[in-house]
C-alpha cells in the first residue's frame, strides 16, 4: 500500500487484515487467518479496477477455498524464534527421517 508522506513523496506501508478462518484452518484450531486476495481480485483490491462497495465487502468476507491451503504436522521446534530455517516447514515424518 501507500500514500503521501509529509514531504509529498510516497509513503510505503502495509497492513495485515484477518478474517474468519476457512474450514481447513478451523480444523487445526485456528479461528482467524490472513485475508488472501485471489489473483483475479488484485486489481479491485488495489483500486486499479472499478468496483462497487458490495464487491469490495465481498473480498473482505469471503475466505479462500479450502483447496488453496494445505496443512501438515510439523515439529514443535517451529515455536522457537531462533529455529528460523526451511526445515521447520518439513512434514513431521520427513524431518524425523533426516
Amino acid at each position: 500500500g501507500g500514500g503521501r508522506s509529509g514531504d509529498g513523496g510516497w509513503l510505503r506501508s502495509a497492513a495485515l487484515i484477518t478474517v474468519t478462518s476457512n474450514d481447513t484452518l478451523r480444523s487445526i484450531g485456528r479461528h482467524r487467518m490472513p485475508l488472501i486476495v485471489e489473483p483475479r481480485d488484485v486489481p479491485i483490491w488495489l483500486g486499479e479496477s472499478p468496483a462497487d462497495d458490495y464487491r469490495v465487502r465481498l473480498l473482505l468476507t469471503n475466505t479462500v477455498g479450502n483447496a488453496v491451503l494445505r496443512t501438515w504436522p510439523v515439529s514443535p521446534v517451529v515455536n522457537a524464534a531462533e529455529a528460523d530455517e526451511p526445515a521447520c516447514l518439513a512434514p513431521l515424518e520427513q524431518r524425523a527421517a533426516v
